[in-house]
């Protein structure tokens, strides 16, 4: 056992001296020490082995906050200009508990208060992580667009412990407008905004041609208009697909596609067996979202493709 002044810091029943005869011991005081400390190592039986005096003193214990595009580096503290995030993604913080020369106090454990707040003080976020060896990352999800002047983070220490806390903390968060997601908009089904698509689509006749529309997603769910939503490219899962006539994009942002599916027909039924789904892929890491099951029934009607009028084509 290490005595350090009136306190008893253990460091473990397997702490062996090495080859040279030196043994390592890592004091943390569980309490503020200033000046000199007595220090007496002890064996397990109480028998004193060495007696020193150690020169404590008090360090100044800080807590950093590393916002998106900053890191944290040892010996030097943050790095790097804070950017700002984006709406719809998650967007993570890490705090940091420092000394005074920019290490990190693996010893700290506890917890701190974080608050992040819009221009007229409302709560957008009010946690309490819990730091593990002086350190801990925090996930905000759904932060809304900041004003120029970017939301306040703000954060508050833990009783008992003598921290000096970041202050005139900013976290910008610009409104997305970047395209995200491909969406595909079936006959029977409607386009909310920030909601996705409502309704089921209504069954087609496989061979005959019917209206969809796509377009492209920002992270709010909202349509991208002038997006080149043009370049995406329809693709069938469970049937062979046809596209019959394509239309620029309008300025809705969206593009009407006339489609023929057609499939392995099942005559006693009068349906097909498949319900195929449609995506509309394109060039970029989008997320290309399959659209629901399209109800497919036979038809021995033979419907020509050539269609002059757009009346004609079916937007059921």
């Amino acid at each position: 056992l290490v005595h350090l002044g009136s306190g008893v810091v253990g460091f473990g029943e397997q702490a062996q001296f090495d080859a040279k005869g030196q043994l390592l011991v890592v004091l943390k005081a569980d309490r503020d020490l200033a000046g000199v400390v007595p220090f007496v190592l002890r064996d397990a039986q109480g028998g004193e082995l060495a007696r020193a005096e150690v020169r404590w003193r008090e360090v100044e214990t800080r807590v950093l906050v590393s916002l998106p595009g900053q890191s944290f580096k040892p010996g030097v503290g943050l790095v790097g200009e804070p950017r700002p995030a984006v709406t719809g993604d998650a967007v993570s913080l890490d705090l940091w508990v420092v000394d005074d020369q920019g290490r990190v106090d693996r010893f700290f454990v506890g917890r701190l208060g974080l608050d992040v707040l819009s221009q007229d003080g409302s709560s957008l976020a009010s946690l309490q992580p819990l730091l593990k060896a002086g350190h801990c990352r925090v996930e905000l999800a759904q932060l809304p667009a900041s004003t120029d002047q970017g939301h306040v983070v703000a954060v508050s220490g833990t009783e008992g412990r003598q921290l000096v806390l970041p202050e005139g903390l900013r976290l910008l968060v610009h409104e997305s407008t970047a395209p995200r997601e491909s969406l595909v908009l079936l006959p029977g089904q409607r386009f909310v905004p920030g909601r996705g698509i409502v309704g089921g689509p209504t069954p087609q006749l496989a061979g005959v041609p019917f209206v969809v529309r796509l377009a492209l997603l920002d992270a709010r769910g909202q349509v991208v208009v002038g997006a080149a939503s043009s370049s995406l490219e329809l693709a069938a899962e469970g049937a062979g697909l046809s596209v019959v006539l394509e239309r620029g994009p309008a300025e809705d942002g969206w593009l009407r596609s006339v489609v023929i599916l057609s499939g392995a027909i099942d005559r006693e039924a009068s349906s097909v067996k498949s319900a195929p789904r449609l995506l509309a892929k394109a060039a970029s890491a989008l997320v290309s979202r399959p659209s629901a099951p399209i109800p497919l029934v036979s038809s021995e009607v033979a419907v020509g493709i050539g269609v002059d009028s757009e009346t004609e084509m079916s937007e059921r």
